[in-house]
């Protein structure tokens, strides 16, 4: 949706962007947004409205808004990691090496051999083994990575994935805050100098109970301070 007009308007945009904090909209475009979520003026599909009120208009429905070309992009196949690049060309390796090696050592059997006929007719069928042998330790190796992160309490859903963790130089993760309470605690309300005055905490209060916008994790934690609710 377009907003034609917003007053005090936070949505909360998790499910898109992640983030716990709602966000400000407005009924002016900002010239700074990069990409579309990060829009001032647009709401989208499958976020909620927190607080405030607002006058929009719908621009697209279905599929072709932005948590629909997010669904239709996780059903699309993802893009070959270097393991299945590997494997495809291994498996092409092994058929041609198959090709050879059948009629190879098919004709083999036929020919007249000076070591005798049962040593020989024991001995022909190792060249087959070794693609076979060669496929099953490649496909082994992901399958004993997976089994070593699970000792580690790590659950690995794709197996190609652990080619790509064995080649990860440097992995930057973000927390969200799930590990956390989501609760800031007032402890101390201090000036610029560093002193604890009632004058701040004084101001700090007003200021949370009055203001008409979305309260924050500050203002929750201003309003619930013990240094109110403790008193009569």
């Amino acid at each position: 949706m377009r907003i034609l007009s917003a007053k005090d308007l936070f949505v909360s945009q998790g499910t898109l962007t992640g983030e716990s904090l709602p966000v400000e909209k407005f009924h002016d475009a900002d010239p700074h947004a990069q990409t579309l979520r990060r829009a001032q003026n647009t709401c989208f599909m499958g976020t909620s409205v927190q607080s405030g009120t607002a006058t929009a208009v719908v621009v697209v429905t279905g599929v072709r808004t932005y948590l629909g070309t997010m669904a239709s992009s996780i059903t699309q196949e993802g893009t070959p990691t270097s393991f299945d690049q590997g494997l495809s060309r291994f498996t092409w390796l092994m058929i041609q090496l198959m090709a050879i090696m059948v009629p190879w050592s098919s004709s083999s059997t036929g020919l007249p051999s000076t070591i005798g006929k049962e040593h020989s007719s024991s001995r022909w069928p190792w060249p087959l083994a070794l693609p076979g042998d060669a496929a099953h330790d490649c496909l082994r190796l992901p399958r004993q990575g997976a089994l070593a992160m699970s000792r580690k309490k790590v659950i690995v859903k794709r197996l190609n994935a652990i080619q790509n963790f064995g080649g990860m130089d440097v992995l930057c993760t973000d927390k969200t805050g799930t590990l956390t309470e989501d609760r800031v605690v007032l402890q101390r309300h201090c000036n610029v100098a560093g002193r604890e005055t009632d004058e701040v905490l004084r101001d700090g209060y007003l200021i949370s109970h009055f203001q008409t916008g979305l309260k924050n994790l500050l203002d929750t934690a201003i309003l619930n301070s013990s240094d109110f609710t403790s008193k009569p």
